[in-house]
């Protein structure tokens, strides 16, 4: 039975009319740790192979991406950790790289990329886009940074995140319209390029080539999921060279380079991985 409201669900499931069903982060607060829920269901919480990220169209369509100054920027303007800490009441994880940290462990050599406004400001300033003292705008030889946002208008993290995210970047100068679609749209505007910047997810395989030959090679920008038609020959041969190694200890090491070089040009901010939690009916 599909249920696409997870408040109707909860409702069947208290009911006795269905047996399982999925919870948000305000109901797995609220009945997670209750006896007499606790009584009738079990529960179950993992954090799945799943995370969300931005593209940012970088083939010099628009006016902003191409520079992965600006693309950096815009990682450290956006709170993610705020979002997960509050939206998701402490239910998931901050992406920090391509890689699902059950698939290849966060690099305890790398630096954390953290919410951090004023080196967003100064990587925008770097970058040449200053803040207009008339319009309070950041613009470079009189564009403004002004770009509209694709998200999936059916799921919740998308439409709470960009607006989170709207209010983080208006502070900074910057103005992000929203688009909101509906999945089969979004999907076409991601296969054809048209847009600036979207938001979607990426489910990763066991191995670490699953999600990021196909998010990060530029023979994928075509009919994969490269969609922010991101190049670098240095990335395509060392994802080459994962796909051809098998001593593990080897192709880790491989994956280790590639993130760090991704560190430096990020043609997708990594924003976090809901946690996954359910009920389900002891009977």
């Amino acid at each position: 039975q599909l249920i696409p409201s997870q408040e109707t669900a909860l409702q069947a499931l208290l009911a006795g009319e269905i047996d399982y069903a999925s919870l948000s982060p305000v109901q797995w607060e609220m009945h997670a740790t209750d006896p007499s829920f606790a009584r009738r269901f079990s529960t179950v919480q993992y954090l799945p192979l799943f995370s969300y990220y931005i593209a940012w169209r970088s083939d010099g369509s628009n006016p902003y991406f191409a520079d992965p100054l600006v693309r950096r920027a815009m990682t450290c303007a956006l709170d993610r950790e705020g979002y997960v800490r509050n939206v998701l009441r402490g239910l998931g994880r901050v992406s920090s790289s391509a890689f699902h940290p059950a698939v290849l462990p966060p690099d305890p050599g790398l630096p954390a990329q953290r919410y951090d406004p004023p080196m967003a400001a100064a990587l925008l300033d770097q970058a040449g886009w200053r803040v207009d003292s008339e319009t309070g705008l950041r613009t470079r030889r009189g564009v403004p940074f002004r770009f509209t946002l694709l998200i999936f208008s059916g799921g919740p993290d998308h439409v709470q995140f960009s607006q989170v995210a709207q209010e983080s970047l208006h502070r900074l100068g910057i103005e992000m319209s929203i688009q909101r679609l509906d999945w089969p749209t979004l999907w076409s505007r991601l296969q054809k390029g048209e847009f600036q910047a979207a938001l979607s997810g990426i489910i990763s395989s066991a191995d670490p080539d699953g999600a990021a030959y196909g998010m990060l090679h530029s023979s994928q920008i075509k009919g994969g999921q490269n969609y922010a038609a991101f190049r670098d020959s240095l990335i395509d041969a060392w994802l080459e060279e994962g796909r051809r190694a098998v001593d593990p200890r080897v192709r880790e090491a491989i994956y280790r380079r590639i993130d760090r070089r991704l560190l430096e040009l990020q043609p997708c901010t990594y924003l976090f991985s809901p946690m996954a939690q359910a009920a389900l009916a002891r009977r």
